[in-house]
Order: structure tokens, then sequence, then C-alpha cells
């Protein structure tokens, strides 16, 4: 079964040689042997020299502490007052931090929808140490246990430096899976700290890479604020089938069953005050999937195409969404 689009898309951001030996060394180091999906975008971030000894702390949070959104979650998506209201209770603030070497990590907060996950965490090191994009402290995120469902497929996650000034460093964390969320215990490890420089040729290679782990584990807890519609519908061009689309304040799921779609679904949403969002799946910034098989014996192909929203939505909002040139109301 060819499926050329989906091959040729990930071509366009393939990863240079140095971040593949990096993607080698992780999987060869990790002992649990099932902690990579595809990675979306690779960004690069800053790093310190110092001697790293395992130190855990485990720690979670049995109830959502109530303490309101946090203020750069508030200013990532653009929330107002009403939208806080909305998208406030599928948010949590889990107890979760661990400290090394003068390095402490702390979750600040969590949001979540069926199938994204954004976690807002806090880097502080001592006062010596100055963040800058040429350090890279990348998290390796497990959330196996949230996942009720098992397909093979893969899933996309992305790391954004929401501010870093001198020692410190917040950033948020997001992972698209392809196996809806459920309450459950999520583990966040820092497996190594690296210096990423330019060499000769221009090209940006690991200069120094620091062994050490930070691990954090805590109980996550959501709540579904989404909206999802099954279709089961066989699409115009009498190959592909809508399956389900899910609009959630963050994102829009739309799951289509067939080959070669990825570069022809340009979903449009309109709004019941006339207001319309249309996505493209080259805005690798706002648009990602995730291809997975989930039937082997027929080699049945599932698509899930992930539009994330510039600021939050209200899904009751939204009156239709136009796939490959068909509308389907959502209301």
């Amino acid at each position: 079964m060819k499926n050329t689009a989906f091959y040729h898309c990930f071509q366009s951001f393939a990863p240079a040689e140095y971040q593949k030996e990096r993607i080698f060394y992780r999987i060869q180091e990790d002992k649990e042997k099932e902690l990579y999906r595809t990675r979306s975008a690779i960004r690069r971030f800053s790093v310190m020299t110092a001697s790293i000894v395992l130190f855990v702390v485990l720690a979670s949070s049995a109830l959502a502490v109530s303490f309101g959104l946090h203020k750069k979650l508030i200013e990532f998506f653009n929330i107002t007052g009403k939208q806080e209201s909305l998208i406030g209770i599928a948010a949590d603030t889990p107890i979760a931090s661990v400290t090394d070497q003068g390095i402490t990590v702390e979750v600040k907060q969590t949001i979540a929808d069926p199938y994204g996950l954004y976690i807002l965490y806090e880097i502080t090191g001592p006062d010596t140490m100055e963040f800058t994009d040429d350090v890279d402290m990348y998290p390796i995120v497990i959330t196996d246990d949230l996942q009720n469902e098992s397909k093979l497929g893969a899933g996309v996650f992305s790391n954004r430096i929401l501010e870093q000034k001198g020692n410190r460093r917040i950033a948020l964390y997001h992972i698209t899976t392809n196996s809806e969320y459920s309450t459950g215990t999520i583990k966040m490890e820092f497996p190594f700290i690296e210096m990423i420089r330019k060499n000769s040729s221009g090209e940006m290679v690991s200069s120094e890479i620091i062994e050490g782990n930070w691990v954090l584990q805590w109980d996550f807890q959501y709540e579904n604020t989404s909206k999802s519609i099954q279709f089961d519908q066989l699409l115009n061009d009498k190959h592909n089938i809508l399956r389900k689309v899910i609009i959630s304040p963050m994102a829009v799921y739309i799951f289509i069953e067939g080959d070669d779609i990825t570069g022809s679904v340009r979903p449009t949403l309109h709004f019941t005050d006339g207001r319309t969002i249309s996505f493209d799946v080259n805005d690798i910034d706002n648009t990602s999937f995730m291809y997975m098989l989930v039937d082997y014996e027929e080699q049945i192909y599932e698509n899930n195409l992930v539009c994330q929203f510039d600021e939050m939505i209200d899904p009751n909002n939204i009156a239709d969404i136009t796939i490959f040139d068909e509308t389907f109301p959502v209301q």
C-alpha cells in the first residue's frame, strides 16, 4: 500500500545528521524501550556544563489545585476571561519537582484534551547559569498509562521556550498521541543536557553532552471539554471515509480512513457568527498528523490530522467543517 503523501511530508522536516545521532543515543540508553514517538519539529534550546547525579523526586496531585490558569498559558493561548472559565476545568496543577546539582525542574500546570497534552514547566539553575538558545534540555514524556487503547502508529510532540532570562527558563511541552487520554500517571524525564554549536561548515552539531537525569512523576487528571461527532461517511472521492471529528478549545482532530490524504485535507471551520479558520498540512507550526495502522490483517490505515488553534475557542460556537470541499454540520 503506497502512502506517498505521508512519506514526502516527512521528508521536508527530516532530522539532520547530528539530530539522528542524538535520537539513536537516546534509544540505545533507554531501558524502557518504548519512549519514542515521531517528532514533529526539532527545536534547539540552552545547556550548561555540570556533572549530574540521578536524584528522583516523585510527587502526585490527587486533586487539581485551584490556583487558576498560569499567566504563561493565558498569554500563549490568548485566553480571555470567558475562555478561562471554559478551559480552566481541563487544567491541572500538580505538585511535581526535582532538584539536583542546584538545578530545579518544576511542573507548573497541565492542560489536556482527548488527544493532546500540554505541560508547562520551569527550569531554574544556579546563579552562575545562563540559559541561551545553545542549551538543549529536552524532556521525554511517557504517557502510556494515560492511553486506554493501542494502535500501531506514531504521535507528534514539540517543546517551545516561552521565556528564558538568566538562570531561569519556562517552556511548554506538547504531545499528541493516537489514543485517547484518560486519567493516570505521567512520567517526565530529562536524560541529559547538551550544547549545540555551529561547525566550520555552518551546520548545527552537538559539541558536548553531559549525561544525567531529572525524573518527575505525578498523577494526571483532566475534564474533557471537547465535542465529538461520529460520521463514518464515505467521502465524494469514493475512497476515503470520514470517521469522526473532535473539536476541543485548543485543537480540532480529524480522523479519516484511507491513503495519501495528508496533503489534500485542508479543513475550514465555520463559526456560528460567520468567522472561519482554515488549516493547511504544510503549516507545521499549527498542523501535524499521525498515520496509524488500525487493521493489520486488512492493512487499513487511519489518518489523524491535528490542527491547533492560535487562541482558545468554544467548540459550541462551531457550526460546520469543510473537508475535501464537502461541508459537514457539527452542531
